[in-house]
């Protein structure tokens, strides 16, 4: 794995990571008080926030027909909700942002191509 940091600050960092044979992007964000991890997946459809913090932080939740997602590692698995408006910060900027629940594994949310 090689990390490349971008600018001056190194909380502003952003880190090139090398998963399962496809590049993605890592870096720090926070939703309201409490720090998160954020993947970039290029081969990522849709956005995805992890169900522990979606419990962790009491986040609305609008409750649909489940989705069957495969993940990168080929394992099937049921989405569990979606957060509509989700407030997030990253770098200096404010996002809004839908998500499913999924339970991710190794960060907090994954942004996908959307």
């Amino acid at each position: 794995m090689s990390e490349h940091y971008f600018g001056q600050d190194a909380s502003a960092s952003v880190v090139r990571v090398r998963v399962t044979g496809h590049n993605t992007t890592q870096f720090s964000a926070s939703i309201g008080h409490s720090n998160v991890i954020v993947l970039v997946g290029s081969r990522s459809t849709y956005n995805f926030l992890d169900f522990k913090l979606v419990k962790r932080l009491d986040l609305p939740v609008e409750h649909f027909s489940q989705l069957h997602v495969i993940v990168a590692n080929k394992v099937r698995l049921i989405t569990q909700g979606l957060c509509r408006v989700v407030q997030w910060k990253a770098q200096g900027y404010d996002f809004t942002t839908e998500f499913m629940i999924l339970l991710v594994k190794g960060c907090d949310l994954v942004l996908g191509i959307q």
